[in-house]
């Protein structure tokens, strides 16, 4: 998780990126970004709504990691399996 800061033409933007990975699977992963500029009030207002936006970033991320785990294994893991465990 990061909260960058750039200022770019006298104007400040932030970018909130976000990585989830899975226990189960490591190739499982997913990563939400979002960026923008600053149009809030205060530099607490700022940090709040942040903070906010990278909570929400990071639920929805682990909600597809988890969707992505539960669609069951992967057809080359599959594969993969059977030929190393002769299954």
């Amino acid at each position: 998780m990061a909260i960058k800061f750039n200022i770019k033409d006298g104007k400040v933007f932030y970018e909130v990126r976000v990585e989830s990975r899975s226990r189960i699977n490591r190739d499982i992963r997913a990563v939400r970004k979002d960026v923008g500029d600053f149009t809030f009030v205060s530099d607490t207002d700022t940090q709040v709504r942040l903070n906010r936006l990278e909570a929400k970033l990071s639920g929805d991320a682990r909600l597809d990691v988890s969707r992505r785990e539960g669609e069951g294994i992967l057809w080359g893991d599959l594969v993969e399996r059977w030929e190393l465990e002769g299954l």
